[in-house]
């Protein structure tokens, strides 16, 4: 008998016993079976349900009735018995009074600091895109919403990148996004990979880290950041799959599986088939391993004995799983000493060691591939 949603993600959490982020939750929700998610963004639904249950958040729609805490870093745990918090705090967006002219902000003015234009005071860049975002009535990406701003004359933006700014501006004012510049008060939320949404109404999300100065100017904040996260270590934005050349005819099926997911633009994946002739393979697997979200495993026999994979390989992405929460998803090929292996046996298999793809018929096989690409597609919803 299927539970409900709540119940399922409390099942995952206690079996688990340890803090989960909602991808991770609805990845064993539906390998369990526990729930029959109809939404197209089941892992927004997952996150949902744990806000409107954890201890600590206060909205007009959420419950009572209290199961989750925040650990932080988007992770959650299980209480170990259910609280009871009545609600304290109605943030009603009507109730919520605009700053006064020497309150606002220098960052949030149009050039002309909230002077008239044309007849009509000039909008803050916040309600300029709560108002591109309301009136579209779905998830937007950054660049549409600026775009809207700018055919609709909503902001007059005087940075060199006013891109960056829209980004920053949603981003600190992003529901359970938290770094130190963020915003108590929150309008907005993540909606699938790079796309955002306005909340019904604000809410008040305190930030748990240590706060910077005063924000003068932020689009000159938003351009230097900007700067800075280019010369950074490249975004992980690939599906890294590592296998045995002895399991290319699997490989190939996991090829067509993903294939929709790359029509879309859900995803990016690569394995060595990729590296062109002529190029130098050692320096292509390092830089698709450093842009790696999520690292499928096709384990086998002839897996565990390349010492290429062994040795060059599994170091980076495990140690990129335990740093940087990179996804690792082994897949059971063959009868292998998987289970003995340090480094990888403690990862989830989405199919179990005594059920190896080359024992199961054909059917079975295309599930357990349709469960390998349905993990990475929920893996690339921004969490």
């Amino acid at each position: 008998m299927k539970t409900t949603i709540v119940k399922a993600i409390r099942q995952v959490m206690k079996a688990e016993g340890k803090p989960m982020t909602p991808r991770e939750i609805y990845y064993h929700v539906v390998q369990e079976g526990l729930y029959d998610f109809g939404a197209k963004d089941p892992v927004s639904v997952v996150g949902s349900q744990i806000r409107k249950h954890c201890l600590g958040k206060d909205a007009k729609s959420y419950s009572d009735s209290k199961f989750f805490q925040g650990v932080g870093n988007n992770r959650y745990q299980l209480l170990p018995d259910p609280i009871y918090e009545p609600r304290t705090a109605r943030i009603d967006e009507d109730n919520v009074q605009p700053p006064s002219e020497q309150q606002t902000a220098p960052d949030q003015r149009s050039d002309n600091g909230g002077a008239q234009d044309g007849g009509s005071a000039k909008r803050t860049i916040i309600l300029a895109i709560k108002e591109v975002m309301q009136s579209h009535g779905k998830p937007m990406t950054v660049q549409q919403v600026y775009d809207a701003i700018v055919s609709r004359s909503l902001y007059s933006f005087k940075a060199n990148q006013p891109v960056h700014v829209v980004r920053s501006q949603i981003r600190r004012h992003c529901f359970d996004l938290d770094f130190p510049s963020a915003a108590d008060l929150k309008h907005f939320e993540c909606r699938g990979k790079h796309r955002y949404y306005v909340l019904p109404r604000p809410v008040k999300q305190k930030s748990k880290l240590s706060k910077v100065g005063a924000n003068t100017d932020v689009e000159k904040i938003a351009e230097k950041q900007t700067q800075v996260e280019s010369r950074d270590k490249p975004s992980r934005d690939k599906v890294f799959i590592c296998y045995s050349h002895k399991d290319s005819k699997l490989l190939q099926r996991l090829h067509v599986h993903l294939k929709p997911l790359e029509k879309r633009g859900h995803i990016d994946w690569w394995d060595d088939t990729r590296i062109r002739p002529g190029a130098k393979w050692r320096d292509e697997i390092k830089r698709a391993i450093e842009r790696t979200r999520v690292a499928v495993m096709l384990i086998s026999a002839d897996f565990l004995a390349s010492e290429f994979i062994i040795d060059n390989e599994l170091p980076p992405l495990l140690q990129a799983a335990a740093s940087e929460g990179v996804m690792i998803l082994p897949v059971i090929i063959s009868p292998s000493r998987f289970e003995k292996t340090e480094g990888i046996h403690q990862f989830q298999a989405i199919n179990p060691p005594s059920k190896p793809l080359k024992a199961l018929d054909t059917n079975k096989r295309e599930e357990i591939f349709v469960q390998v690409a349905d993990a990475i597609d929920a893996a690339f919803y921004t969490e």
